[in-house]
């Protein structure tokens, strides 16, 4: 009958050491947000579509500009009319002002 209870007891132990290391490290490693004192860089985002004259890409640009308002980022936004070489210089221009996403 001891040994059950000794059995048991490290039994148990085992069982909480598990659950507390989990919590450590789920407190160290799960956290993704970004810590009180630490503030994020916004991004640059730029984006061409092929026109802004279809209401398509009108509806497009309002909702990714949305998002990426309301995660404090910035976006550029570029209609180069259905010119290909226009659209090609557009992005080369944003790609010099470093633009982090191209849309």
């Amino acid at each position: 009958m001891y040994f059950k209870g000794k059995k048991s007891f490290w039994f148990l132990l085992a069982i909480a050491n598990v659950f507390i290391m989990g919590i450590l490290l789920w407190g160290i490693y799960g956290n993704t947000g970004c810590p009180l004192n630490q503030v994020k860089k916004p991004h640059l985002i730029g984006a061409s579509y092929m026109t802004m004259n279809n209401e398509f890409y009108k509806i497009v640009s309002e909702e990714i500009s949305a998002k990426i308002e309301a995660e404090g980022d910035r976006l550029i936004l570029r209609d180069p009319a259905l010119d290909a070489s226009r659209q090609i210089e557009q992005i080369k221009d944003m790609m010099d002002l470093n633009i982090d996403v191209l849309v």
